[in-house]
């Protein structure tokens, strides 16, 4: 398949599916499962990558929340496929970084991939907008001294008669 040949999808970690996905990715050449790999080589297969994918439910926990990981693709300049909706899914949507599929619709998963290896995607641009959005919302040294501002506010106010 034409659409297989131009993509490569790297799983990485450790989990309740890890079995069932290294059983997957040992027949399909554009899956393949990492296993679990250091901060020195995510790095460096996140500078090679064009897209992170983020593939939650859409449960209460995840809608109302920025996980972990879209900070961490957006840091690289990674644009982000998923079907969350939510503050996550909003902010993409919003910042034209969203590769969004409908969760748990293969079909629609399949159509972005298809998307992507026919080049629909404007990915120099995406990773432009992603390094901005990781510096406006999630850089630490922006974020952190905002934070520490609001607290102090907070405490402020709770001085005041």
């Amino acid at each position: 398949d034409e659409v297989k040949n131009k993509l490569r999808i790297v799983i990485c970690g450790k989990g309740d599916l890890e079995a069932a996905i290294r059983s997957r990715s040992e027949n399909d050449q554009c899956l393949v499962f990492a296993g679990w790999r250091s901060a020195a080589e995510l790095r460096e297969l996140m500078q090679r990558s064009d897209f992170g994918i983020l593939p939650y439910p859409s449960t209460k926990d995840f809608l109302a929340s920025f996980p972990n990981k879209l900070g961490e693709f957006l840091s690289f300049g990674l644009p982000v496929m998923t079907g969350l909706g939510g503050v996550s899914g909003a902010m993409l949507k919003e910042r034209a970084l969203d590769l969004k599929y409908e969760t748990g619709n293969i079909a629609s998963a399949r159509s972005v991939l298809t998307g992507i290896a026919e080049d629909r995607f404007d990915f120099p641009e995406m990773r432009n907008r992603a390094v901005q959005a990781y510096a406006d919302l999630f850089d630490p040294e922006k974020i952190l001294p905002a934070f520490g501002d609001f607290i102090e506010q907070l405490a402020d106010i709770g001085k005041r008669p």
